[in-house]
């Protein structure tokens, strides 16, 4: 094939992906106006590890059975550039209808998102049936949305829910702490993890071994 002919293929496959893109967008509008009661959702998040977006798409499978007449579409996003994608999205004013509040500060949060408070007071009506049915929304999460309203102390406000909640787990190296400080026993509070952890570095500058004292990885850590 000489230049000339794919240069003439290219340009007619990229008039056909064009053509098809639009073809797409007018019938997704002829669509939308031929089902006025279509409600559409979209949800942005940076949840992409293992098994998160799959909880999402089974709590969205199990919303649109309730209420046949909504679409529900999640948008995830790498946490790298979740910052910069959520404050582009709203400086465009082109945002999901439900994201995350992920960098965000205040005067963002209050210019952008609807504040939930009236409703958190209020029972959740999809928690009929369980031990929570009757319980203020806010009330059945652990801290009662405290760390949500940080986020916004000076309107006080809560714009947003808890959706998940992390531990932290420490595993360590018996046979190397019983080496390094005599004993294989854990720290039992802060101060004794800061302690072995001097321990560790003097023992690590003495013998010349390449040691870390806490090694994790993000992006909770």
């Amino acid at each position: 094939m000489n230049a000339t002919r794919f240069r003439n293929r290219l340009a007619v496959i990229i008039l056909a992906v064009v053509f098809a893109g639009s073809a797409w967008h007018v019938g997704v509008r002829l669509f939308r106006r031929a089902n006025p009661d279509l409600v559409e959702i979209q949800i942005g998040h940076w949840l992409l590890h293992t098994g998160m977006r799959e909880a999402f798409a089974a709590a969205i499978d199990g919303y649109q059975k309730l209420h046949p007449n909504v679409r529900i579409t999640q948008i995830p996003v790498p946490v790298r550039s979740y910052a910069a994608w959520s404050r582009t999205q709203l400086a465009g004013e082109t945002a999901p209808d439900i994201t995350g509040m992920l960098t965000l500060n205040e005067e963002l949060i209050s210019r952008n998102f609807l504040p939930l408070t009236p409703w958190l007071d209020q029972p959740n009506p999809y928690n009929a049936g369980t031990d929570l049915e009757g319980m203020p929304w806010r009330d059945t999460f652990i801290d009662g949305l405290s760390a949500m309203a940080n986020l916004t102390p000076t309107s006080g406000e809560v714009c947003g829910v808890t959706l998940q909640l992390n531990s932290v787990r420490l595993f360590y190296n018996r046979e190397l702490l019983r080496e390094i400080t005599g004993s294989d026993k854990p720290p039992a509070d802060f101060a004794e993890l800061q302690q072995i952890g001097w321990q560790i570095k003097d023992y690590a500058a003495r013998t010349g071994r390449r040691l870390v004292p806490i090694a994790g990885c993000g992006p909770y850590t």
